[in-house]
């Protein structure tokens, strides 16, 4: 047998030591770079005051009962221009629901960055207006909750449906 020449130097305990922290830095960096990607796409908030919300939760499935007995019924819907998104909101007897303090949120389903708060006003009986000038192309969420003018104070109705914007 006969032995072949080695060109290499052979492993020093300092050769090791750099392979070593360089094989974890560079495992290290990447890792911190997956983390900050993931942070900002997404916080992983999913609600405002979850605690409080889970609190009321028996109360929330009351409202909703009540909600129900009323049968109003709803139309969404985006005017030609897709500038303003129009809400018909009609009682049992089909007819239009007058005199409501409409508040409402357009959202993006996946994260709050492009949030847009919605400020109707009555444009014909039972038809409530929001401008959408603000507002992107694409998939939303719309919630939408409903006060009676006389009593300021509680919610009567809510709804939250899906809209699409075209672009």
């Amino acid at each position: 047998m006969t032995a072949m020449p080695s060109h290499t130097q052979p492993w020093t305990g300092r050769r090791v030591i750099l392979g070593f922290v360089a094989f974890f830095g560079v495992l290290i960096a990447v890792q911190a770079a997956f983390i900050a990607i993931a942070v900002s796409t997404h916080t992983g908030i999913v609600s405002k005051q979850p605690y409080r919300k889970g609190l009321n939760y028996g109360e929330r499935i009351i409202q909703s009962e009540k909600q129900k007995k009323l049968g109003w019924k709803e139309d969404i819907s985006l005017s030609d221009n897709q500038d303003r998104l129009i809400l018909r909101i009609q009682n049992k007897e089909s007819a239009p629901v007058r005199n409501l303090i409409l508040t409402g949120e357009l959202s993006r389903p996946v994260h709050k960055n492009e949030d847009l708060s919605l400020e109707f006003r009555e444009d014909r009986p039972g038809e409530y207006g929001a401008d959408l000038s603000g507002s992107k192309s694409g998939s939303f969420i719309v919630d939408v909750a409903a006060k009676q003018k006389t009593s300021n104070t509680e919610v009567v109705w809510r709804t939250r449906r899906r809209l699409w914007i075209k672009p």
